[in-house]
């Protein structure tokens, strides 16, 4: 059970990739040492779960993928952790521009995947485009965007990275 994590007060890393019964991650937060967390693929993890997570204020690189409940209000909840510098957050299809707006606004992220969320329009590119530490982007599989959104990124000087595959 994640619960009992709770008593792991140096527990650095941690991953349930697809376990897909884990709902409750909220034990989590008494981590205070918590950096590097990964939940890709458990859908039903649940929102107050996530919100918890940004009581983890040395969290850096964190991986929900596939996770039907992640919402921009989580997101901007998340988006308070000062270290975050890397989230995958691929296939969290109600995201939306609102999402980008608010990880563009930490500090040290520089790596971004949003591969896979369909409500993304050029205004998500845009956004991670004024932020002066993205390096890595991923909006693949995101029907709405166009040429507007890769000439935004592609003029950021910081971007090394940047993946469009199958954006129609």
């Amino acid at each position: 059970s994640v619960r009992a994590l709770a008593q792991c007060r140096h527990l650095e890393v941690v991953s349930f990739m697809s376990c897909e019964r884990i709902t409750d991650a909220a034990a989590l937060s008494q981590c205070a040492e918590l950096q590097d967390v990964e939940f890709s693929n458990c859908e039903d993890l649940t929102r107050g779960s996530m919100r918890a997570l940004a009581k983890c204020r040395k969290l850096t690189r964190l991986m929900i993928g596939g996770c039907v409940n992640l919402d921009d209000a989580t997101v901007q909840e998340l988006s308070t952790c000062p270290y975050l510098a890397e989230v995958g957050f691929e296939e969290c299809e109600s995201l939306t521009d609102a999402s980008a707006q608010s990880l563009a606004r930490c500090q040290h992220l520089w790596w971004v995947d949003l591969s896979g969320c369909p409500l993304l329009t050029n205004a998500a590119a845009l956004a991670l485009a004024k932020s002066a530490a993205v390096r890595c982007v991923s909006l693949a599989e995101c029907p709405k965007l166009t040429d507007e959104a890769a000439l935004a990124l592609a003029s950021c000087p910081s971007v090394q990275s940047l993946d469009f595959e199958e954006c129609t």
